[in-house]
């Protein structure tokens, strides 16, 4: 019956765009420190836009990473025939079970995590947001995990998690229908983010 008291830990998709009004509204929120759990490939293509006097973290959780996948989304749809080399034929899922595996295994996973958590122990870095490229799987691990660690009913947590997919298809939709218009399988692109 307890409450998981808000406003001190936000969680977002890439920050580049970041701008106007959106930039008003994330100054308003006060926030102190951003933790960026994307690859360095990511952050040169998309580097956040964050207000004067703002913390940015790198928490490159995929660093040791030989192909970091899930980092790779994006580019694959913007290129139908890239996706389908990439993920076409029962490729998919291997390449993104390992992955997914390596967002928590690999040392630079343990060590960005356990970066992320030990600071937002510290009043300094609160509130904190917490972001990759789309905000779902890295970053989506990370907000499950920190509910988990306070105690958050599993089934709330799994609930929480999944609102990502619902909010994603929503924001991507401009994505995939260009993907779509270009050739490419949507379904592919669903059944690989999970949407």
């Amino acid at each position: 019956g307890g409450r998981v008291r808000a406003g001190l830990l936000y969680r977002s998709t890439a920050l580049d765009k970041l701008a106007g009004a959106d930039m008003a509204a994330f100054t308003g929120l006060g926030i102190r420190s951003v933790y960026d759990l994307r690859t360095g490939a990511e952050r040169t293509a998309q580097p956040d836009r964050l207000p004067p006097g703002t913390e940015h973290v790198v928490v490159d959780v995929l660093a040791d990473s030989a192909d970091a996948a899930p980092a790779q989304l994006l580019d694959v749809l913007l290129n139908p025939e890239a996706a389908q080399e990439m993920l076409g034929g029962g490729k998919a899922l291997a390449l993104f079970e390992t992955g997914y595996r390596e967002i928590v295994s690999l040392p630079s996973a343990r060590a960005g995590y356990r970066r992320l958590f030990s600071d937002l122990t510290r009043e300094e870095h609160r509130p904190a947001l917490v972001h990759c490229t789309t905000g779902k799987d890295r970053t989506g691990w990370a907000a499950a995990s920190m509910l988990m660690l306070l105690g958050v009913p599993d089934d709330l947590v799994m609930e929480e998690y999944l609102l990502t997919n619902l909010q994603l298809l929503t924001a991507e939709k401009p994505v995939f229908d260009q993907f779509q218009a270009q050739g490419g399988d949507v379904g592919l692109l669903r059944s690989v983010i999970g949407v």
